[in-house]
């Protein structure tokens, strides 16, 4: 078989014309291409591939390195790597730190366990990748290992079984950053283990009622916008935090630049300063604090408002008139 080339001008663009023959010389096919994607063909001297995990190699069937359960093989650097409902497992092979892979999929639908949990902090499946998106509802444990910015979605997670466990735990190797980690169902923990490294989340967003998210003592969370239940057990500062619905618990030393409550609730039960916030509607509540805080501007505009006097101390408060909220104080 033989190409053949041409051009022609077609308006302002030249098209390549690929007319391909067969040895003998008859046409077998035609087609345009574009003479930018020849030059990316000639150029680039390999393409990424998709690779479907299935684990049914017997004998090895939840190991990441064994070829036979992969469709495609193992996946290499730049591939794509695809997880799928029915598919098995994976608890052997779980450093993959090594392969700078391009997307992770885990399908609707998967069920499966991914990591493992033994004694005190899990064996996290070790995955280096620009974008992770996960709708598993199995036990998952998700090290994100990529150097730069890595995109999280978590489109679903398995509720708790039991109080305090989670149905995906994320956590970083400290090296690089999640750009933006955003759920719109289910229980997820990020960086929640004692052996987490110092780590940074620049966006976090909670999508919904059906979201409850905890984020651990070592994790730097920029922003947060916040429709779900989240708590917040961050010693570091979170520079902004939008609150439009649920419950948004803050119980780490960790302060807050600047928050918003606009609908929801905002309780304050940690050491942590809060510089500025705003109540436009919805609730804060500091009763119940075990520790004492300042909150140094408070502005209240609508909504309702329960400060503990025992640990909450308030530098300027700044109250809309005639707006609809209401002021109380509690000691608990």
């Amino acid at each position: 078989m033989r190409n053949f080339f041409g051009t022609k001008e077609t308006g302002k663009r030249f098209v390549r014309i690929v007319t391909t023959r067969n040895l003998d010389g008859s046409k077998l096919m035609r087609s345009a291409v574009s003479n930018l994607a020849l030059v990316l063909l000639a150029v680039s001297p390999a393409f990424s591939a998709d690779r479907v995990w299935w684990g049914n190699s017997s004998g090895a069937e939840k190991d990441w390195n064994t070829a036979a359960n992969w469709v495609g093989g193992v996946p290499t650097a730049g591939d794509n790597v695809f997880i799928p409902v029915g598919s098995a497992d994976i608890d052997t092979g779980l450093d993959q730190s090594g392969v700078s892979l391009g997307t992770v999929l885990i399908e609707p639908g998967y069920t499966g366990n991914i990591g493992t949990y033994t004694g005190s902090s899990p064996a996290y499946l070790q995955i280096d990748c620009t974008q992770l998106t996960s709708y598993g509802t199995g036990r998952l444990y998700l090290d994100l290992c990529h150097t730069g910015a890595v995109d999280v979605l978590i489109g679903a997670a398995t509720a708790a079984t039991n109080t305090g466990y989670y149905g995906t735990y994320i956590t970083t190797d400290g090296t690089g950053t999640i750009g933006q980690l955003s759920v719109s169902s289910g229980y997820v923990a990020l960086g929640v283990f004692a052996d987490d490294p110092a780590q940074t989340c620049a966006e976090l967003r909670l999508q919904g009622p059906s979201c409850y998210v905890t984020v651990g003592k070592g994790v730097t969370a920029t922003n947060v916008d916040s429709r779900g239940t989240l708590f917040l057990l961050t010693n570091n500062t979170v520079s902004t935090l939008e609150i439009t619905g649920g419950l948004t618990t803050v119980g780490g030393s960790g302060g807050v630049t600047s928050a918003t409550v606009e609908a929801g609730a905002l309780r304050h039960f940690g050491s942590g300063t809060v510089t500025s916030c705003t109540v436009s509607g919805g609730t804060l509540d500091t009763t119940g604090a075990h520790y004492d805080h300042t909150i140094t501007a408070l502005t209240i505009e609508a909504g309702a408002v329960t400060l503990d006097p025992e640990t909450t101390s308030v530098g300027t408060l700044n109250v809309t008139p005639n707006s609809p909220h209401t002021i109380s104080v509690s000691k608990q």
